[in-house]
């Protein structure tokens, strides 16, 4: 199991302007992360409000082989990615002119994760499953054919049997599609986090690891209320063997603390992996 994050945890600042892809590389190697979680949702953000990631506007092929030749520079893993999203992509909530802007950037990052040779990418999606389904078919019928697949989150609204018949329906087709565990969308959600992992079983491809007390605050682990021996007593139990991936926000992370904040991660995240593999050699 890699210790791998978001890219988030560096390349954001707030209102300030982000750093950029390379810099965030640079910035996980130093402190010891193994994979990077390349996170494309700022590509669709328009300043003053959000502080836009330009990674996909100009050159994008020559971006995206930046970013993979100074990861394969440093021997770290790009295993997984995040798609944009906006309003859960629910085209009766937002513009149509808005919707295919939107829609632009999915697919542009769709094509970058397929440049970089990742295994799984994110989606948010309603929690409707009728909906849902209509909105991921087309994105498993791009992603598949590279050996790209869709790892669809858990939300705070949506219910985990809702969620499983999305994937099995787009499982039975003969896409590539599983489950991004979002720990911290669990906990908001008032779910039992083994019973939860137990009910995704085998669908889980990827991890989306913050804690939080009820709300989406996307804390480190042992910041909040989440029971962690049940997390990756869980997380054995069902077979789990993709990257310990956290999604953790740290733009108000002063810069002098950063190398320090993500040593603890590092730590943190090192003893919980124990405590997952400890398990598994009991089973």
């Amino acid at each position: 199991m890699l210790l791998s994050s978001n890219s988030g945890l560096f390349s954001g600042r707030g209102k300030l302007p982000r750093y950029t892809m390379l810099e965030a590389v640079d910035f996980f190697y130093r402190v010891g992360f193994e994979a990077f979680d390349i996170n494309f949702c700022a590509t669709i953000y328009n300043p003053p409000k959000k502080v836009r990631e330009y990674i996909l506007d100009g050159n994008v092929a020559k971006n995206i082989d930046e970013v993979g030749n100074r990861c394969a520079q440093y021997g770290i893993k790009i295993n997984t990615s995040h798609l944009p999203f906006f309003k859960y992509a629910n085209k009766d909530q937002i513009s149509e002119e808005e919707y295919d802007y939107n829609q632009r950037y999915v697919y542009l990052s769709l094509d970058a994760a397929i440049r970089l040779g990742v295994k799984w990418t994110v989606v948010h999606t309603t929690p409707d499953a009728d909906t849902a389904y209509d909105y991921i078919r087309p994105l498993c019928e791009y992603a598949t054919p590279h050996n790209l697949g869709i790892a669809v989150e858990n939300t705070p609204s949506g219910t985990l049997e809702s969620l499983n018949n999305v994937v099995d329906r787009l499982s039975s087709e003969g896409f590539s599609v599983g489950i991004c565990y979002d720990t911290g969308h669990a906990n908001v959600a008032g779910l039992n986090q083994k019973d939860a992992i137990h009910t995704l079983g085998s669908r889980i491809k990827m991890l989306h690891v913050h804690d939080n007390f009820g709300k989406d605050q996307h804390q480190p682990p042992f910041c909040g209320n989440i029971n962690w021996t049940d997390v990756m007593h869980g997380l054995a139990e069902v077979g789990y063997n993709g990257d310990f991936n956290l999604e953790v926000n740290a733009t108000g992370i002063p810069e002098s603390s950063r190398i320090e904040h993500a040593k603890y991660l590092i730590s943190v995240s090192k003893h919980l992996i124990d405590v997952y593999n400890q398990r598994r050699s009991e089973l």
